[in-house]
């Protein structure tokens, strides 16, 4: 696995809970601006064992209200 050593922009975190499974991570992103701003909103992402031959899959662990 080729090592990521660039830090994510300011408005991003990236937690992973266990440093032996880094197929399983968060990353929380902070709207910056606009209609939204302030707001943070957290994904879970899980990636399979036979990926690429299998899609990760991610799920956004924040409620999210639609006003319309």
């Amino acid at each position: 696995m080729t090592e990521y050593s660039a830090a994510p922009p300011d408005y991003c975190t990236l937690r992973i809970p266990d440093p032996e499974e880094v197929r399983h991570f968060f990353i929380c992103i902070k709207v910056t601006g606009g209609y939204w701003d302030g707001a943070t909103y957290e994904f879970e992402f899980n990636i399979p064992e036979a990926y690429p031959h299998e899609p990760p899959i991610v799920a956004c662990k924040t409620m999210v209200y639609n006003y319309y």
